[in-house]
């Protein structure tokens, strides 16, 4: 600084202060401050008390003309000195109009950014009710925006048709599952053919086709009742050991049944394992009938009953139902054997699917 610290500074240099302090300001604190500025120096005492002041402090140090260049350069624009009032008079309409324009800019980029201004913290409400203080009033919920309310549909949606997919992914990819949705649309499609409702000539060779198909997936399947017969059935248990035969004698009867149909087996012998299979059959679905009528009758008589598991008992007992209705239709064979064994398969493939797709999505 020019000025010694004993001496007051020019009332010129306040508003180079001022000058400074408003490049740190808010856009709003500048539009405000140029405002005030206008106004103080359209007062022209001010502006000739400022020169003066300015004059005296060059006469008392005596500036070099250095210092006076450099002084002339830290002056702003609206506190040059002149010794004409006329021109001061004539420009100061222009200025005034240059800052009113200027602030109204700097107004306008405020308002389109309000990003780059510091925000104002709220004042907290007073508290009419201290917070220990218990009240029976309930508590205000702000209802929900139904934009939001629509994009969290769209995702449970979303979240459900995914869980959907998986789940039949895995339904596919066991065997029992594929068995059982060849046995849904392959009977589905016989009510239809049954009801002369599609064309024969197109879709019975398809049904047959599902039948056969069928018949594969279900090869090999006496390896299981054989070997609990050999390792791990109990000696002493002679109604078990009967049952697990009965099963084994139906699971290989199937078996050469399917080698007949391939070609494989002789006529004979492939009719005559058809039979054994429809007895044995019969017989394994009174059994299981009987056992899951007893499971039942247990899960009723406990205190604290299992829905899950007391649903799938009762599903199984109608699935077997409608097996036992289609097994006696093939030992007897009546004449409405066609339509009874078209709707009792469609439940039976159905229930045991339904069945089986809850078991995997549980899992």
């Amino acid at each position: 600084m020019f000025y010694d610290d004993d001496k007051p500074l020019p009332s010129c240099f306040y508003f180079y202060e001022i000058n400074i302090e408003m490049r740190i300001m808010q856009k709003q604190d500048i539009t405000w401050t140029i405002l005030v500025l206008c106004s103080y120096c359209s007062c022209p005492a001010v502006d000739e008390r400022a020169t003066a002041e300015i004059g005296t402090a060059l006469n008392e140090t005596n500036w070099s003309n250095s210092a006076e260049h450099e002084h002339q350069q830290l002056q702003p624009s609206f506190i040059k000195t002149t010794n004409n009032n006329n021109n001061n008079n004539n420009t100061f309409p222009l200025v005034l109009l240059l800052i009113v324009c200027l602030s109204f800019l700097l107004s306008l980029m405020s308002t389109l950014s309000p990003l780059d201004s510091i925000p104002t913290p709220a004042a907290s409400p007073p508290r009419s009710v201290s917070p220990t203080t218990m009240t029976n009033e309930k508590p205000f919920v702000m209802p929900l925006d139904t934009t939001t309310t629509s994009i969290t549909i769209q995702l449970s949606k979303s979240r459900r048709f995914n869980r959907f997919i998986q789940t039949l992914q895995k339904f596919l990819k066991e065997l029992d599952g594929r068995d059982k949705s060849i046995k849904f649309f392959q009977y589905l499609f016989k009510i239809l053919l049954h009801y002369k409702l599609v064309h024969a000539k197109t879709w019975s060779p398809m049904v047959s086709q599902f039948s056969m198909t069928r018949k594969i997936l279900r090869l090999g399947l006496f390896i299981a009742p054989a070997r609990q017969l050999l390792y791990d059935n109990n000696k002493t248990d002679l109604v078990a050991s009967c049952f697990l035969l009965n099963e084994l004698g139906n699971t290989v009867a199937d078996d050469i049944f399917c080698l007949y149909k391939l070609g494989l087996v002789s006529s004979k012998l492939g009719k005559q394992a058809e039979v054994v299979a429809c007895y044995c059959w019969f017989a394994g679905i009174l059994h299981d009938v009987h056992e899951n009528w007893m499971t039942l009758r247990q899960l009723r008589q406990k205190q604290v009953v299992d829905d899950e598991k007391m649903f799938n008992t009762q599903l199984s007992i109608v699935k077997l139902s409608m097996d036992g209705v289609f097994c006696a239709c093939d030992i007897w064979q009546p004449s409405f054997a066609s339509g009874v064994q078209a709707w009792s398969g469609f439940f039976s493939g159905t229930l045991s699917g339904y069945k089986l797709w809850r078991k995997i999505a549980a899992a």
